[in-house]
């Protein structure tokens, strides 16, 4: 893309007030003219040299409507053109053009030097993101590993319970701020990292958003329960993160705290979903009742409109 430069002294220079009186019109329409011609030059007469016989092609060019002649004699009168041999000459055009040309090159060879520098700078920054990943991840694979086979040498049978002991949410709490203090950073990593991959498989690729809320939501539950909770709603259609967050929180709200207790509240929500009956005995009208209520709502709102969604794909 040509451009040119124009200085803020044309529009009232005197060649311009001489020009707009020899050709009986306002200064700002010969402003205007001046700009078409020199714009129309930079790319079809780069050396500024106009022959005689193009007179007429001037004139298009600056939309002139009279006679092509009188404009040329204008402009050569004004010193906006000077006369050759075989035509005209735009006035100093080859100095214009040196200068813009200078101009131009020194623009490109900044850009150029920016552009350089900026990819540099992200092919740095991205270098060391991958490291830190790379790294992180490596040490939460390890970490998974001596988990599996701790676990392994000192294998303990634990009964399970159909009946699990009832927590309230203030036992629940207190049991989660214990197990985020007695967490080791290394474990923590090794779940999340194996969290984000029970989600991919089951829901999809999380985005920033979903992953920083898998992050918070393993402060506050513990890892099992979460990946129990994407689990469970990918087996009821869900597609979303705003789904099992929505399993989350009411369990949250009941006092939920671990894996039992958590397949036992499951296996009572899916009771009353597949009988569409309520609850055997009334919810209570205190706070606590009306938001365990509103999650239920919210639970079975979402499951409909997940699997609208699913429909319409």
């Amino acid at each position: 893309m040509a451009w040119i430069e124009v200085h803020d002294t044309l529009p009232d220079h005197r060649k311009t007030l001489d020009a707009a009186e020899a050709l009986k019109m306002d200064p700002d329409m010969v402003v205007g003219k001046l700009i078409r011609l020199w714009t129309w030059a930079l790319n079809n007469r780069e050396d500024g040299n106009i022959k005689a016989r193009d007179a007429q092609l001037v004139a298009d060019v600056m939309r002139f409507r009279g006679k092509a002649q009188r404009l040329l004699d204008a402009l050569v009168a004004t010193g906006f053109l000077d006369r050759t041999e075989d035509g005209y000459e735009i006035h100093d055009w080859d100095q214009h053009v040196c200068m813009l040309r200078e101009k131009r090159e020194k623009i490109r060879s900044q850009t150029r030097e920016r552009v350089k520098r900026y990819r540099a700078q992200k092919t740095q920054e991205n270098a060391t993101v991958c490291n830190a990943l790379q790294e992180r991840y490596s040490n939460a694979d390890e970490t998974r590993n001596e988990t599996q086979e701790c676990n392994v040498r000192n294998a303990v049978t634990v009964p399970y319970h159909t009946e699990p002991e009832i927590y309230t949410t203030a036992t629940a709490a207190t049991t989660r701020a214990r197990m985020r203090e007695e967490t080791a950073p290394e474990l923590r990593d090794s779940q999340y990292a194996a969290l984000i991959d029970t989600y991919t498989q089951n829901i999809r690729m999380p985005s920033a958003i979903e992953a920083e809320s898998i992050d918070h939501w393993l402060s506050d539950m513990p890892a099992e329960v979460i990946d129990f909770a994407i689990k469970q709603a990918a087996l009821s259609g869900i597609r979303s993160w705003r789904g099992v967050e929505t399993i989350l929180l009411r369990w949250k709200e009941i006092g939920v705290h671990d894996l039992p207790s958590a397949q036992a509240a499951q296996r009572e929500w899916s009771s009353r979903a597949q009988a569409n009956q309520p609850r055997a005995a009334p919810r209570p009208q205190g706070t606590l009742g009306r938001a365990l209520s509103n999650l239920d709502a919210l639970m079975a709102q979402t499951l409909e409109e997940e699997h609208g969604r699913c429909h319409q794909s």
